[in-house]
């Protein structure tokens, strides 16, 4: 029976006894009560049609063992009490449903996860689900069924890019201790707190979000994206024009932020839609002096912004600090604000690789334009936050703040 290796690990940890390669037969009877179970003795066979080598039986290998409470737990079917009897299944007992739609025999009943598939994974039954929602939105309004599509094809990110990647451990599910979760039926698995749910999301490399060349006609081939990419995305085809391989980005955001003719856009929102963000964000009513814009990584600060006085200090939060540009910062100043903040992860929390290095080039390159206008460079400032440590964030909003004359934080009582 597979097993995943954790499992296994935590049962040997409670005192279970595992008794591999062998199969129950038959259970054992002693004046009507259960005394034990027969079992036999497997080995390995030659592998099917899968490549998996089943288990066969040991002929002359039977043996007991004894028991007062045998409990069944082998697998899993379709509990059909409950179903409408005009339902049909499949020969592995499960329902059967129209591939394409979820509909099942019975006009109007769609069904999908288990039930349908057998034992798989939660995100199967979710992209069953999100396939019957649609089905049933087209049933609903009279439309045919839908079309089959292309199954989109996966593939393993390049040896250089994945030897760019930085790497960053799963966190390590809190558990009762081995002692205590035998003597209570309490949840084993404690959950994440929400500093590391944040950081095991961030581990995700956003490999829909990759970055493309918009317009090949507008592209200057000034190889920028080429020299700044961690990852080696960026390459030069046969033509002679600039291409981004899709498998290596991992969406950084530092080309499009960089790119001088402003042709590479993202899949799903990225650097392009940012200036748009600020745009918006500094409309919003704000001090007469104008606001504290603060530019912050989802990943800096699990610090709350319900305290921040919104009329003082407006928030965009970005995915990473590599998605801003020199334009950006300067843009801020542009619509009113009075002084601009970059919150960034600390060198060794950042997933992107150099993404504090090239933001802190660019926030000097900034301030530098800002002191040749006739703006004190220290009205740009960066910071490194420790994601954890709340007060961090807040000493730095009222320090930066203070020095600009605003307090950025409600007073007590203010909603």
């Amino acid at each position: 029976m597979p097993a995943i290796a954790s499992e296994i690990a935590e049962a040997e940890e409670e005192g279970i006894k595992l008794d591999i390669l062998a199969a129950p037969g038959a259970a054992l009877a002693t004046k009507g009560k259960v005394s034990g179970l027969k079992c036999i003795r497997m080995e390995l066979g030659e592998p099917d049609e899968s490549g998996r080598r089943r288990p066969v039986p040991v002929a002359g290998s039977e043996y007991e063992v004894a028991a007062d409470n045998v409990i069944m737990a082998i697998g899993q079917t379709v509990d059909k009490s409950s179903l409408s009897d005009e339902l049909t299944y499949t020969e592995r007992g499960t329902i059967r449903v129209d591939p394409l739609s979820r509909q099942t025999s019975l006009a109007g009943v769609f069904a999908g996860g288990d039930t349908v598939s057998g034992p798989s994974t939660v995100i199967e039954a979710i992209a069953a689900g999100k396939e019957a929602a649609i089905s049933i939105d087209r049933y609903l309004r009279g439309k045919s069924r839908p079309q089959k599509a292309e199954s989109a094809t996966i593939t393993e990110l390049p040896a250089d890019a994945a030897a760019r990647v930085i790497r960053i451990n799963r966190p390590e599910m809190p558990c009762q201790p081995s002692a205590q979760r035998t003597a209570n039926f309490e949840l084993i698995e404690q959950g994440y707190d929400e500093f590391a749910a944040i950081r095991e999301a961030s581990r995700c490399l956003n490999c829909a979000a990759a970055a493309t060349i918009v317009s090949t006609s507008r592209c200057a081939t000034c190889l920028t994206c080429l020299r700044l990419c961690p990852y080696g995305a960026p390459r030069l085809n046969n033509q002679g024009e600039v291409v981004i391989a899709e498998a290596s980005c991992i969406a950084c955001g530092l080309c499009a932020s960089e790119c001088p003719a402003s042709v590479i856009e993202f899949k799903q929102p990225g650097p392009d839609s940012l200036e748009a963000d600020i745009q918006q964000t500094l409309s919003q009513p704000s001090d007469e002096e104008g606001p504290i814009l603060g530019l912050l990584c989802h990943h800096a600060t699990l610090a709350s912004l319900k305290e921040i006085d919104d009329r003082q200090v407006k928030i965009v939060k970005i995915p990473c600090v590599s998605y801003i540009s020199v334009n950006h910062l300067l843009q801020a100043f542009e619509l009113g604000a009075k002084g601009v903040f970059v919150a960034a992860c600390t060198d060794d929390g950042c997933r992107y690789r150099d993404a504090v290095y090239w933001a802190g080039l660019k926030v000097n390159r900034a301030r530098r334009l800002l002191g040749q206008v006739g703006l004190e460079e220290w009205r740009l400032q960066l910071y490194q936050l420790t994601p954890a440590d709340s007060r961090e964030f807040y000493k730095m909003l009222y320090d930066f703040g203070d020095r600009l004359g605003a307090n950025p934080v409600k007073a007590r009582g203010e909603n």
